[in-house]
């Protein structure tokens, strides 16, 4: 290396030499100064032919590392590390990231989204009437359109707006496209009062007047006829042996109950009326805010006379009930756990004494913060992570998703509260950190002499937990021994860990 090189690394060396012992502790920076400049020394005047440009500038940057290590008193990874395995606050961050990772497969799952978000104002006072009793009548067809027909003229005093939609299986083509045994709605122009449209496809509709029918799209099936082209008002499609107009596309939430619908048919009042008087759909109606219904609350029934004779009962299912259902089950599936919790797992906390240093009765108060806010993390994950499995692949409303969502919810939280405890048993009472190195102490067979069991230990010195393997008159529960903090100085986390 030449001269004039050389000479530019000493300066450089000795200029990063001095910035490094400005970050030494004032009262050690003399003798860290002199400690670096003999080392450097050694290092920039060698005389090998092994030199490296620039060898002692790069070796002067180990001097900012020892900097660093004696500001923060040797712990290498005491600024930067993630919190420690088995404290407290590691526990509740992995819970937090839990509970977010099921938010987030929610929020990106159509029906599960749906679930999670309050219903529509227009939602809220709507019904579906269905003539099967329970939730059955949400997913199977069970209205005849000769008494939806009838309803339309004798049930004014009880709803404002009805409508009718019978879903159907035909073929679609546009252009070179062509799909078979797709599930299209045929609905009464009265439908369009009660999907989530947005202006330009209503101002479509109302264009085209009442004469003609109107197709609307799902965005799986614009996608899978029109790849990536967009669909404009106007354009036409064959629709199993007639041709209709595309009046826009809608999303896969314009209508929140099941049904497999991919495309919604608006036909005008003379289709209908053509419909033979015993086919089957689904009867929607709006609960008129003056009338008699309107105090009913979600689950009603409707008896309407006959033509013929006698009474008729028919089930309404507020629909806003059937889109809150996830959460009311939770809280149904919470208080089951609950009660459950004690007939699987023993409640006893066993016996913590005072501290010698503290003797407050508030020395406890920060483990059963601990406590209630694992709680607290655990019920938001179990309801996104039931809601998100169960609406995987159900629709909302259906009642595979809510049993699937009932033996979830159960099942998680009694596992998870059983878990909460048992883990809030293992921790030390002075600083939440998990209880580490177990040991067996004693023999059974000396129990009546001596106790036997399992002995944790806090990696920090705190104290000692004793679980006894069998119960006796002397210790018949877990205890807890603390330790004089002059042994605290004895324990080294590296050593335990």
């Amino acid at each position: 290396m030449s001269r004039p090189r050389r000479f530019a690394d000493q300066v450089l060396s000795a200029a990063l030499l001095q910035i490094a012992s400005g970050l030494v502790p004032r009262e050690q920076q003399a003798e860290w100064r002199a400690e670096w400049r003999g080392e450097l020394w050694q290092v920039v005047h060698t005389d090998n032919a092994d030199w490296r440009a620039w060898q002692g500038a790069v070796f002067t940057s180990g001097a900012f590392k020892d900097a660093y290590l004696l500001r923060t008193g040797g712990d290498r990874d005491k600024a930067f590390q993630f919190p420690r395995r088995g404290s407290a606050l590691r526990c509740l961050f992995l819970l937090f990231a839990v509970g977010f990772t099921g938010f987030l497969i929610c929020i990106t799952s159509p029906d599960a989204r749906m679930a999670l978000a309050p219903p529509a104002n227009d939602i809220m006072h709507s019904v579906l009437i269905s003539a099967d009793h329970g939730y059955r009548g949400i997913e199977v067809p069970s209205i005849r359109v000769a008494d939806y027909r009838r309803w339309t003229k004798d049930t004014q005093r009880l709803y404002s707006a009805l409508a009718f939609y019978r879903p159907i299986a035909k073929s679609v083509a546009a252009g070179k496209h062509s799909l078979k045994h797709i599930t299209v709605a045929v609905a009464s122009r009265s439908m369009v009062e009660f999907l989530n449209l947005t202006p330009s496809v209503r101002a479509a509709i109302d264009r085209s007047g009442t004469s003609q029918p109107q197709l609307l799209l799902t965005p799986n099936l614009r996608h899978a006829l029109f790849d990536s082209a967009s669909v404009t008002s106007g354009q036409s499609v064959q629709l199993g042996d007639q041709r209709v107009m595309v009046a826009g596309v809608v999303s896969r939430g314009a209508w929140p109950l099941p049904a497999g619908v991919a495309a919604w048919l608006i036909e005008p009042p003379q289709v209908l009326n053509r419909m033979s008087a015993g086919s089957r759909g689904f009867v929607v109606a709006r609960v008129d805010p003056n009338g008699s219904a309107a105090s009913l609350g979600n689950w009603w029934y409707m008896f309407v006379p006959e033509p013929e004779g006698g009474i008729s009962k028919f089930t309404c299912i507020a629909i806003s009930g059937i889109i809150h259902s996830p959460l009311l089950i939770l809280l149904e599936m919470l208080c089951l756990a609950l009660a459950a919790l004690p007939a699987t797992t023993p409640l006893d906390f066993g016996e913590y004494p005072h501290r010698p240093d503290r003797h407050t009765a508030f020395s406890s108060i920060p483990r059963w913060i601990f406590f209630i806010l694992k709680i607290g993390l655990i019920v938001p994950a179990v309801y996104f992570w039931s809601v998100a499995v169960a609406y995987y692949a159900n629709p909302l409303g259906s009642s595979a998703a809510v049993y699937i969502q009932m033996v979830l919810a159960f099942l998680f939280f009694l596992f998870a509260f059983r878990w909460a405890w048992r883990d809030q048993r293992l921790r030390c009472p002075v600083c939440l950190q998990l209880l580490t190195n177990p040991a067996q102490v004693g023999r059974a067979s000396h129990s009546f002499l001596d106790w036997s069991g399992m002995e944790w230990i806090c990696s920090r010195g705190h104290g000692f937990l004793h679980i006894p393997e069998l119960p006796t008159s002397w210790l018949s529960i877990q205890c807890w021994l603390y330790l004089n903090p002059s042994w605290q100085s004895l324990f080294s986390d590296a050593c335990m860990e």
